[in-house]
């Protein structure tokens, strides 16, 4: 039966691998993870004030709202939301016209 690892336990070794400045290729391929996600999260982690051994001796809970918090995603989709709504009626009366399209707009 194959070890399942966590999401956690699999930032963990990312973490410890980047320290040891294995490459995000080599990371990948030894984790079986995309070279996308391990740039993610090679560059969540060094936007924070930690060393890779810091990061390691953090809490999970910390650790992972390192990474997947973001505020600022949260408030620029809540204001893409509201200019949207505010933009509605036009979209709607510009779409009647003839040649008008969803993505023209």
């Amino acid at each position: 039966m194959a070890n399942k690892v966590t999401s956690m336990q699999a930032l963990r070794l990312i973490i410890q691998l980047l320290d040891r400045n294995v490459s995000e290729r080599n990371i990948s391929r030894q984790l079986h993870i995309s070279r996308n996600t391990i740039k993610f999260y090679k560059d969540r982690l060094l936007a924070g004030p930690y060393s890779f051994k810091q990061l390691l001796a953090l809490d999970d809970g910390i650790l992972s709202s390192m990474i997947y918090a973001d505020s600022t995603s949260i408030q620029n989709e809540v204001e893409r939301k509201a200019d949207f709504r505010e933009r509605l009626a036009y979209f709607l009366s510009e779409l009647r016209d003839t040649g008008v399209t969803r993505q023209l707009l």
